[in-house]
Formats: C-alpha cells, structure tokens, sequence
C-alpha cells in the first residue's frame, strides 16, 4: 500500500493500460453522477456515508468489460466504487488519515517510517511482521510472533464483509452501435457476502479460482492473463465460493423506477 501510494505518479501504468486496451469501446450515455470526496448514501437497502473506494477493484472490472466487449460483444457499462461506513464522523477521519498517508508516503524519511511502525501509524489496522527468518529458530520465533501479531480466532469467526451493487439500467437491449435515450429506467440490488476478508475469504477466493482451473472445462482457449470474470465467467466458481462461505445473491430483484 505505502509503495503502490508512492510510486503511482511514475509506475507507468496508464501507458501499460493503453497498450492492452488499445479498442476504444463505447459504453452508456448516462454516467453515475458526480461525488464529493465524502457523500451520503441515501437507498432503500443501504444508508451510510461513503468515500471514493482506492484499491484496484475499478481498473480489474473495466478490463474484464473490455474483454466482453471485444470479445463477446456486450455492452460495457460505468462503475464507480466507494468504501461505506456508517458515521460522518469516522467517514470524515478515515478521509483524513488517508490524506495524511498518502503525503507522509512520498518522502523517503516518512515512508520508512510508515514501513517500520505500520501499527502505530494505522492505529493498529496493520502490524509487521518478518515471513523471510534467516534460521530454523528465528522461524520459530517469528512464527510465534505472527500468532500475537495477527487477529485471534475468536476475531477472524467474528469478522465478515458484505460487496454492495446498485445497478441502473434499461429493460431492452440494444445493440452496441445504439444508444438508450434518457435516464435509467430499471434498478436492480445485489450483494457479495462472505467470512474475514483478509484470512478466511481470501483462501477461499484463491481455492476456488485453483478448482475452477483445474475442473474448468470452459475456460478462454490458448490461455494468457485474464482477470478473473473473464477466465471464470463460464465455469463453476460460484459453486466453489459458496463452499467456502462466499456467496452472490440478488437483494432487489430488477424493478422499474
């Protein structure tokens, strides 16, 4: 995080993006609208305050569209992603934290900082530890070390994670060279749901994504880098989620609006 914060002017990645996206792909005439950097979530199944989401999730999502587009021919559409929490105050000073992070990120002296104390920095969200020990016994001890540093059982069983999607759309389909004319017409809700995100869902995540390569018989031919919708859309991944707790679900089944 404090490398990827730090190095995000001069990584190059909107070149490297360009160059595996080199089609233009067209999508919806209508964009979500436009946020502040701190907004209130006001929908019948979620309220809340929200803030602009800053992981990788939006850039994966768009390059699995690309695929379907160029590929499949369907239709892409906008997405946009934010990180829900349930007070302004706490929304206002994560988004403070955040601020303070990014610049104390993109100083040498501060970045070492962060890297050596990241509990005392991120208040305990985050804690070091070493998985490289140079010795049988340094093992040991860092193992041991990783137990205490690391959430107990008791939290990881406590701990859970719930995806949000509210999608706008249209109730026909057109084809790619057309455009619907107005605001959005339908609505539909739905969720991700599943145990501790860090721990228990990822394993899950990564195991499944390992049974559908090894069970896939409907995987891209000739193979390469694809995100995960792309390589696992016709497979049976939801079953493998489902298994280890991860499931998809509609909340509100498609409705006029």
């Amino acid at each position: 995080l404090i490398l990827g914060i730090s190095e995000a002017a001069k990584d190059g990645l909107g070149k490297i993006r360009r160059a595996i996206m080199p089609e233009r792909i067209v999508k919806g005439s209508v964009k979500p609208p436009k946020r502040g950097t701190v907004w209130h979530i006001q929908e019948k199944e979620l309220d809340g305050w929200a803030l602009p989401f800053m992981g990788s999730d939006k850039s994966i999502v768009n390059r699995s569209q690309y695929y379907d587009a160029t590929v499949n021919g369907r239709r892409p559409v906008h997405v946009e992603t934010y990180l829900r929490l349930e007070s302004l105050f706490w929304t206002a000073m994560l988004a403070l934290w955040l601020t303070v992070f990014a610049i104390l990120a993109q100083f040498k002296f501060t970045r070492s900082f962060l890297q050596k104390y990241p509990d005392l920095c991120s208040f305990n969200m985050f804690k070091v530890g070493n998985l490289l020990p140079e010795s049988s016994r340094e093992l040991a001890n860092n193992l041991r070390y990783q137990q205490e540093a690391g959430p107990s059982e008791k939290q990881m069983a406590e701990a859970s994670f719930v995806y949000w999607f509210f999608a706008y759309g249209y109730s026909d389909h057109k084809p790619l060279a057309e455009q619907h004319s107005g605001k959005p017409t339908h609505k539909m809700v739905a969720t991700c749901k599943g145990p501790d995100a860090g721990y228990m869902s990822t394993s899950g995540c990564v195991l499944s994504a390992a049974l559908a390569l090894v069970h896939g018989e409907n995987l891209p031919q000739g193979g390469g880098v694809f995100t995960t919708a792309s390589a696992f859309a016709k497979t049976k991944i939801y079953s493998y989620l489902e298994s280890f707790g991860i499931t998809f679900q509609v909340e509100t089944p498609q409705h006029h609006i």
